[in-house]
C-alpha cells in the first residue's frame, strides 16, 4: 500500500512522534494544536487530537501516554494525555528538549536540557497508572542518582 500524506494546516509544524504500538503519527504546531493521524482507519487523515497554550517544540510517546513541552510556565511545562487527548498533568520548571527517549523498564522520559549549558541528560518518571509526571531528575554528572 502506498499513499500520498497531505497535511491540512497551514500552520508551521514543530514536532512529531510516532507510536509503533497504536499505528499513530501525531503532529505538533506553533500555534499549540496537537493532531494525530490513525494509519489504521480507512481514510487516513489529520484530526484533532489535543491543544497546549504555546508551540508543541516537543513530543513523545511515553508508554501509555503522549508527552508535549512548550514554553509556557516557568522555563518549559511538560504535559501528558492519554490517547482519547485528555490532559492528564502538567510540570513548569521543566525543560525543553530536541530528543525524547522512552524507557518502557524504569517508565522514564530522558531528555537533554537543550538551549543550557551544560547540556546534560534528564529524566522524568511517568507514571503508567494514571499518566502523572514525576518531578525532574538529572543524570549524576550534577545531581544524586536516582
Amino acid at each position: 500500500m502506498s499513499f500520498l500524506l497531505v497535511l491540512s494546516s497551514n500552520i508551521e509544524l514543530k514536532s512529531s512522534t510516532y507510536s509503533l504500538q497504536d499505528n499513530i503519527l501525531y503532529l505538533g504546531y506553533s500555534n499549540g494544536s496537537i493532531k494525530k493521524i490513525n494509519f489504521n482507519k480507512d481514510l487516513i487523515k489529520e484530526e484533532d487530537f489535543a491543544n497546549i497554550p504555546l508551540s508543541v517544540n516537543g513530543l513523545s510517546i511515553a508508554g501509555n501516554y503522549i508527552l508535549a513541552q512548550d514554553g509556557s510556565g516557568s522555563w518549559n511545562t511538560h504535559y501528558t494525555f492519554n490517547k482519547n487527548g485528555q490532559k492528564i498533568d502538567s510540570k513548569d520548571w521543566n525543560r525543553y528538549s530536541k530528543y525524547y527517549a522512552w524507557d518502557n523498564i524504569n517508565n522514564r522520559l530522558y531528555y537533554f536540557r537543550d538551549g543550557t549549558s551544560p547540556n546534560d541528560l534528564h529524566y522524568e518518571i511517568i507514571d503508567q497508572n494514571d499518566g502523572t509526571i514525576s518531578n525532574d531528575y538529572e543524570t549524576p554528572y550534577h545531581m544524586d542518582y536516582k
